[in-house]
């Protein structure tokens, strides 16, 4: 805390925490790890010149995109009195894209050789950016290492944009709603990973094939594989989640009268 004049004035990082309800560290940390992948990808197309993995940058960006609905919920929820039709809004953006953010955790797939990255040249233009090199395989445990930081890029974002979606529930319905529903919306999200890896369907294509996407969605709610991934997978996402966030402590109730920021 900063003082002036006799007043106290919070600091940037307090703000930044109050804003958006994890430490500057946090974000630094997580922030940090998807540079760190990108830098793994860009060394990994610098040495092979070939296309690769380069689809990893748009799914990194497409598992970022919940987190900016994630905030504005979390920040609509603090007020007073909320906008409902923006909540709503936001929620449904939110619910749309969050299966972006797990989805990395099957980028592991491309470890097999049946999945394997693609041996295109890259296009001239992007050759041109990379350091001059001659071009030369990718050992496996470089790429191991690189699809590693992706599936943990994939649980972080997930955990930080769904956190903030539980923190906002619980503070209007308590905790014991708050994690009823981050469970449902775990296996709703595991069902959009499973279009999304199967079915290849994109999030987008809600709006610009609506009628062709939900036949596909219907079609593939009967397929067996696609029931068992979703229940595992997301009862795996959820235990992972509480282990993780909910594991180490124990927190006041919202409604108690207390929250969960300083």
């Amino acid at each position: 805390m900063n003082s002036r004049s006799g007043k106290t004035y919070p600091s940037m990082g307090d703000r930044i925490h109050s804003a958006t309800g994890f430490p500057v560290l946090y974000w630094l940390a997580v922030i940090g790890c998807s540079g760190l992948s990108m830098s793994l990808l860009a060394a990994r197309l610098a040495a092979t010149r070939q296309v690769g993995h380069l689809s990893l940058v748009w799914d990194l960006f497409l598992a970022w995109l919940p987190v900016a609905p994630a905030l504005g919920i979390y920040h609509l929820c603090r007020r007073p009195r909320i906008n409902r039709l923006l909540l709503i809004l936001l929620a449904g953006v939110w619910l749309l894209f969050f299966p972006n953010a797990p989805y990395l955790i099957t980028e592991m797939i491309h470890l097999s050789p049946q999945y394997g990255p693609s041996p295109e040249i890259l296009p001239a233009w992007l050759d041109k950016l990379l350091p001059a090199m001659a071009p030369q395989s990718s050992p496996e445990w470089f790429d191991f290492l690189l699809l590693s930081s992706i599936v943990v890029n994939g649980l972080l974002t997930a955990f930080t944009a769904m956190r903030l979606v539980e923190r906002s529930i619980a503070r209007r319905g308590g905790r014991l709603m708050s994690l009823a529903l981050a469970g449902w919306i775990f296996l709703l999200a595991s069902f959009g990973v499973a279009l999304g890896r199967y079915a290849r369907l994109n999030s987008w294509e809600v709006f610009t094939q609506p009628i062709e996407t939900f036949e596909k969605i219907f079609q593939w709610m009967q397929v067996p594989r696609v029931g068992v991934f979703t229940l595992v997978f997301g009862a795996l996402l959820a235990m992972f989640y509480i282990a993780a966030v909910h594991g180490g402590r124990r927190e006041p109730d919202p409604q108690a009268g207390r929250g969960f920021e300083r």
